[in-house]
């Protein structure tokens, strides 16, 4: 039996409790090709993000990766030149956060390609519930935590967010469940909801631009804000959701950050 204390050290002889230093040990471990500056870039925004738990059978790394842990933390993985490589998700990022800034009225090479589109309509959640603590002697979560847009009295566990009140008046109460075997503490259970709330509020928009090499060196998950005045964007904070080079130039497409409330 083990309960108490780290099982895991990492490179520095440290003891493992960050989201970032797991996803460096667990790589570093595995036979795949890793991009270690990009890891290394956000290792400490994810170790904000304490974890423990245990494997107790045959699991493929991608699939712990994918579905235990970028579940519920806000981190993807992707493939680059040199490796493969986790990009964190800004949890409600603000201009301060921007890396560049987009404007078509200075920038004549940068051409809108798409006109813009709503996405994750069918995912959209007001009422968020964590469950986490897992005991394996019971078999069961200890503590369920939820974020949502109105407040409960009843229930301390449960924290209204002004992110979520808008996307409540105008969809309802839906609500999302997650549990996870990873988080242990509240601290981190509180971030997780203020992620998963990020992700899931309400619908983004999405748009897509075409732009000259010199943005060759924006990356998915980076952070900009979009001036257009054909879609009425001003200082609009984006996230960029995807890079790719092609014949004609660079192809970006924007992700809005859509402040809720």
């Amino acid at each position: 039996k083990w309960n108490n204390g780290a099982a895991l050290i990492d490179e520095s002889r440290q003891a493992i409790r960050g989201v970032g230093d797991l996803l460096s040990h667990v790589l570093r471990r595995s036979s795949l090709r890793v991009d270690w500056s990009r890891l290394d870039g956000v290792r400490p925004m994810l170790n904000q993000y304490r974890t423990s738990g245990y494997i107790d059978e045959p699991v493929a790394l991608g699939q712990y990766l994918s579905e235990v842990l970028a579940d519920v933390f806000p981190f993807a993985m992707a493939a680059g030149a040199s490796g493969v490589y986790p990009f964190a998700w800004p949890v409600y990022p603000t201009k301060t956060d921007a890396m560049a800034s987009l404007d078509t009225s200075v920038d004549p090479e940068l051409e809108r390609t798409s006109a813009i589109s709503y996405e994750g309509s069918a995912d959209v959640a007001t009422d968020i519930e964590l469950r986490y603590s897992w005991n394996p002697q019971t078999e069961g979560y200890q503590v369920t935590r939820s974020v949502a847009g109105e407040v409960s009295v009843a229930d301390p566990y449960r924290t209204a967010i002004r992110q979520l009140v808008g996307p409540l008046s105008r969809y309802g109460i839906r609500r999302r469940v997650i549990s996870t075997t990873v988080v242990h503490d509240a601290y981190t259970a509180n971030k997780v909801l203020l992620a998963q709330a990020a992700r899931y509020g309400q619908p983004s928009r999405v748009v897509q631009y075409l732009a000259p090499s010199r943005y060759g060196w924006l990356r998915r998950g980076d952070v900009v804000t979009l001036t257009d005045a054909e879609v009425s964007a001003s200082a609009q904070v984006c996230l960029i959701e995807s890079v790719a080079w092609r014949e004609d130039g660079l192809r970006i497409a924007l992700r809005y950050v859509e402040a809720g409330g």
